[in-house]
């Protein structure tokens, strides 16, 4: 059965027709049917503008929102946390509910900075280094990587050094609940991981654009998505509304 992967809606605002969007990239999209997923945009209830308000002024949570947010939860088998440019509270809410449910979650470039900000304080920080880090998202490949051993994502890739692609202007800082799971030649953090998890993990790069041609991109999709096979199995079948 193929697993239903939840994805975070990214936010924005269209000038000309002055109207805000929420919306999911096709990249993603294609990325998780390729890989034996079923894709699923995560629509917030909160009755907010999710591309103005700012975070400490998002409203608190309703009965609506908590019903409407546990169907994802309990229908979803994963969470795919995208790049973007602005994440919200309610991202940071709908995870630790995720987490808590010990959905595999899998966050790339801001999704992982969202994940790398879990529980602590807002603490991303600008790059300021001669290597790449913010290439045309085109751009195969942009710098290497070098994988800590006694990760998970070492198990996974079974590399130490990796060449990856980069889109990105902020870094992460450590987090005491996740573990450093890989540096870019200059230290700029590029992947953490939680610890005492099953797969709770985050990287700066895009797998889900680099998958066709990247055998390792390809390598950490496959495990999300068997991690999400595996949890669809464990869990009790569609709750509705």
């Amino acid at each position: 059965m193929r697993p239903v992967i939840g994805i975070m809606p990214r936010s924005y605002y269209d000038e000309e027709f002055e109207r805000n969007y929420l919306y999911v990239y096709e990249n993603v999209r294609k990325m998780i049917l390729d890989m034996g997923g079923i894709p699923l945009i995560i629509t917030p209830s909160v009755n907010t503008d999710m591309y103005d308000t700012k975070f400490n002024e998002f409203p608190e949570e309703n009965d609506l929102d908590f019903l409407v947010n546990n169907f994802y939860l309990n229908n979803i088998d994963g969470l795919f946390l995208p790049g973007g440019f602005k994440y919200t509270k309610f991202d940071l809410d709908f995870i630790d509910e995720a987490i808590n449910k010990n959905i595999p979650i899998l966050g790339v470039c801001l999704g992982a900075q969202s994940l790398s900000n879990y529980k602590k304080e807002y603490s991303l920080k600008p790059i300021e280094s001669d290597v790449e880090h913010k290439s045309p998202l085109h751009t195969k490949y942009s710098h290497s990587v070098k994988i800590e051993k006694n990760t998970m994502l070492y198990d996974i890739i079974g590399k130490y050094e990796i060449m990856v692609n980069s889109f990105h202007r902020m870094q992460m800082t450590s987090n005491p609940l996740f573990k450093n799971a890989a540096f870019a030649e200059d230290g700029v953090l590029e992947a953490i991981e939680m610890k005492n998890k099953d797969f709770v993990v985050g990287v700066q790069w895009h797998p889900e654009v680099m998958y066709e041609y990247d055998l390792n991109s390809k390598k950490l999709l496959s495990y999300f998505i068997d991690k999400c096979k595996s949890y669809n199995s464990s869990k009790s079948k569609v709750v509705k509304l």
